[in-house]
Parts: structure tokens; sequence; C-alpha cells
């Protein structure tokens, strides 16, 4: 996240050029983009713990963000990965620990872009069903017209109208 260097922007209601702290701010927002790449020698435990410490200055809610990462590693199948490098994971099974991830830090929004690509419909109606109760906008795109977190998804359709 950066300050623009003309015009105004806004994020979480908040002016971009009057936060105070952008470290703050960045660790209100996750994204998930449509295609992960991680060093394929990082284990899952290993990226919590470093993008924790990029996110986060404190250290006193450490233990409790972990265990809430745990809590949706096995809701999501992935518990018995923790210490596999990511290089044998899916795609899905990427998508998947980066998203148990961000919602174990807890961000106000998240984004996900063409997050259904490349999971399975169990996994991804569990997806759908944890990201429907968590007290955050969900900001998703998707060239797929059914995918909708809940029955509160408002949808925006954009159509491609060249001539």
């Amino acid at each position: 996240m950066s300050r623009p260097t003309s015009g105004t922007g806004q994020i979480l209601g908040k002016n971009i050029a009057q936060f105070n702290s952008i470290q703050k701010n960045r660790s209100k927002i996750a994204y998930i983009p449509e295609i992960l790449n991680f060093d394929n020698d990082l284990t899952g435990n290993i990226l919590w713990n470093y993008l924790f410490r990029l996110r986060f200055n404190e250290t006193n809610r450490l233990s409790e963000m972990y265990n809430n990462f745990l809590t949706y590693i096995k809701k999501f199948g992935l518990i018995t990965w923790l210490d596999t490098p990511l290089g044998g994971y899916s795609n899905g099974m990427r998508k998947r620990i980066l998203l148990a991830l961000w919602m174990s830090f807890e961000p106000e929004l998240f984004l996900l872009d063409e997050f259904d690509s490349g999971i399975d419909q169990e996994g991804l109606e569990i997806i759908k069903s944890e990201l429907a109760e968590i007290k955050a906008t969900v900001i998703a795109v998707s060239h797929n017209p059914e995918f909708m977190i809940s029955e509160n998804t408002i949808t925006l359709q954009i159509n491609d109208l060249k001539e």
C-alpha cells in the first residue's frame, strides 16, 4: 500500500494520505491473487510465521492468531500438510492455506482475485461457508457467474461490450 502522489484514495473509509501507519492499516487488508508464487521450499508454518512478523509489530496475539490459523487449517483439510514444502501443494491447496492464514489475522477487507479457480467444489463450499461467517467485507472477482459467497452477496456483472 502506498500513498497517492495526487488525488485521493480511500480504503476502509479512511483517506490513504492521512494514514499514520501504513503498516498498521496494511494488516487490515487481505489479498489472495489468482496465481500464488511462493518459494517452494517454505512450509505452511514458516509462511504463517513470516507473514505474521511482516504484518504485525506486536507479538501479544501471536498464540491466539496461530491457534485460529490451526482451526481454519483443520477445516480446510490441510493440517497434515503444515510441515510440507509448498512446492508439493496444488494451486487450490496454496489458496486454502493463504486464506486460513489471512482469516487468522482477522482483516477488515478481503480481496479475492479469481479465488474459485483451481479449487475443487467441495473445498470451495467449505471456504464459502467460512467466508460467509467472518465479520469482514469480501470483494471477489470471478469469471464464474455462480460464485457467490452467501445469499447476502451483492453481485456486479460487467460485460465486455466490444463491437
